[in-house]
């Protein structure tokens, strides 16, 4: 993305990730589109607060382990964690069920 302050980065090289910017202003990079292939036996060998963010608290934290791997795309792209997006995704994502 150029020019995005709503986001927080990725940083990665051949594809691992080697780091996380805060959401601030950044002339252009990789954000994190939020799109998670995981093993579950995994995560749930790590122990977490009653209310944790998983960016914050498992991504920014155990990244350094070498493990997260990076797909970068290009394609359509849409946060839907405000109501304005939410809404333009409705109108934009419409699926004809015939």
């Amino acid at each position: 993305m150029k020019a995005f302050d709503r986001y927080g980065a990725v940083e990665i090289e051949k594809q691992v990730v080697i780091g996380f910017g805060e959401k601030k202003y950044h002339k252009g990079g990789l954000i994190n589109g939020g799109v998670y292939a995981l093993s579950v036996a995994s995560l749930l060998q790590k122990s977490f607060p009653g209310k944790f963010s998983f960016e914050r608290d498992y991504l920014e934290k155990d990244y350094r382990s070498g493990k997260f791997l990076a797909l970068v795309s290009d394609a359509y792209f849409i946060d839907i964690g405000i109501p304005e997006d939410y809404q333009r995704a409705q109108e934009e994502l419409v699926v004809n069920i015939a």
